[in-house]
């Protein structure tokens, strides 16, 4: 009865926010990428003239099913091989993206986050076409396998995409195609897994709401308190 209340109670949303979900819904953000895909994305590759809206693209296409906060900004790329050789603080010195086999697979690999400290070091395998997104990305920046060790995951002008620009270019990003800037921890809101029934989730949604929590590493109650969303829009 208390995790139903805070859940139908706990007044997640900002009054921006709530704003912001009135005004986009997740509809309209599904709709958006898969236009960007459909239409532009192959352009855009092929002519190579916006690396940072293909960037944009896949940070925000990766957020529909990763629900990070800022962690993307700052990871660099190794491969798995020399990330299993690291040991100590060069574990914990990044977050990684991991390559496995050249490009069939690749992990994230998480080591510093907000609450680290309680919930450790914690791998989530990088799923299509996520994966060939980011690979797009290195083809375009002409950077080979060969040369990839210790290269920013996400580069944008030339410079490497730290956390506090995650939000500045998501925000212009979705400001310019969406009418309004949506953040990560919106988009975790958005495509978050919400129980039809919070009282009685099924098996499936318990797993992927545990999935959930341990990508943005906070609890199950935190998930029902702040990220649960309630019907705004549609």
């Amino acid at each position: 009865d208390l995790l139903n209340a805070q859940y139908q109670s706990s007044g997640y949303l900002t009054p921006n926010q709530e704003i912001i979900m009135k005004a986009v819904s997740k509809a309209d953000i599904l709709a958006f990428l898969h236009k960007e895909v459909s239409e532009n994305i192959q352009d855009l590759t092929e002519k190579k003239t916006s690396p940072k809206r293909l960037t944009c693209f896949t940070l925000m296409a990766i957020h529909t099913e990763y629900p990070f906060r800022n962690e993307l900004g700052d990871m660099k790329v190794i491969r798995r091989a020399m990330y299993d050789k690291l040991s100590g603080e060069d574990v914990k010195a990044n977050n990684w993206f991991v390559l496995e086999e050249g490009w069939k697979r690749a992990t994230f690999v998480m080591t510093k986050y907000k609450t680290s400290g309680k919930y450790g070091i914690q791998e989530f395998d990088v799923k299509d076409p996520y994966l060939r997104y980011i690979h797009k990305l290195f083809q375009m920046r002409g950077i080979s396998l060969a040369d990839i060790h210790m290269k920013h995951l996400f580069m944008i002008n030339k410079e490497p995409l730290t956390r506090n620009k995650v939000s500045k270019y998501l925000g212009e990003y979705t400001s310019e195609h969406l009418g309004h800037p949506i953040s990560t921890t919106l988009m975790a809101k958005y495509f978050g897994c919400n129980p039809k029934d919070p009282l009685n989730p099924t098996a499936l949604e318990l797993d992927r709401i545990k999935t959930e929590c341990d990508i943005r590493g906070h609890s199950v109650l935190m998930k029902f308190t702040h990220y649960a969303r309630e019907q705004v829009g549609n």
